[in-house]
């Protein structure tokens, strides 16, 4: 019975440990970002990415963000972007997609010597 206890211990810890590792890969980091994109993408056109952020509930100013958007299961290069603080809490980039379909977009949040990276999945339709 004494195993069973320390394994379930062991266990704990190592869940504990890859949660301290990832915060910013879900809702238990500081900041909770969600981002917008409009429902169809034309080729040659700049892509507008809206991204919201809110710290407590309210809108989070002043951060700094950039993103790696990576096209999901495939091997096209990634494009990196800055977001463009607009309002407090509401930040905007354009992007360049080769092609629609299933994206990845890898944030880096940062304020004040405080970082995060959130990992948001989203879907571009081809449209023309």
């Amino acid at each position: 019975m004494n195993t069973r206890i320390v394994l379930h211990a062991v266990a704990a810890a190592i869940c504990a440990m890859l949660l301290a590792v990832l915060p910013g890969c879900g809702s238990s980091g500081q900041w909770e970002a969600a981002l917008a994109v409009p429902p169809s993408w034309q080729p040659g056109k700049a892509l507008p990415l809206v991204l919201t952020v809110t710290e407590q509930g309210k809108p989070a100013a002043h951060l700094s963000i950039t993103a790696r958007l990576e096209m999901d299961r495939m091997e096209h290069d990634a494009i990196a972007l800055s977001f463009t603080e607009k309002s407090a809490g509401r930040y905007e980039a354009y992007a360049m997609l080769p092609m629609g379909g299933d994206w990845i977009a890898a944030l880096q949040l940062a304020k004040a010597g405080k970082h995060e990276e959130h990992v948001i999945a989203f879907t571009v339709k081809s449209g023309r």
